[in-house]
């Protein structure tokens, strides 16, 4: 079964954590951008996980993903 995993973060507070992860992690200032990238890298079929605190509104990526 292949896939990949990739570690997406969002937020001023969040970017130590993509620094952290080290490859395959990527950080986004903004929801806007992250959904931006994900619209455009996700394919049918593809799984992906959006996690995240209420304060960072998280469910406005989730909601790009489904346009």
């Amino acid at each position: 079964f292949p896939y990949t995993t990739l570690f997406r973060s969002v937020g001023e507070l969040a970017r130590d954590l993509a620094e952290g992860y080290g490859d395959g992690a990527a950080w986004f200032a903004t929801n806007e951008e992250a959904a931006a990238w994900l619209k455009a890298q996700a394919a049918p079929g593809d799984a992906v996980l959006v996690k995240g605190s209420r304060s960072m509104k998280m469910e406005e990526v989730a909601k790009a993903l489904e346009e």
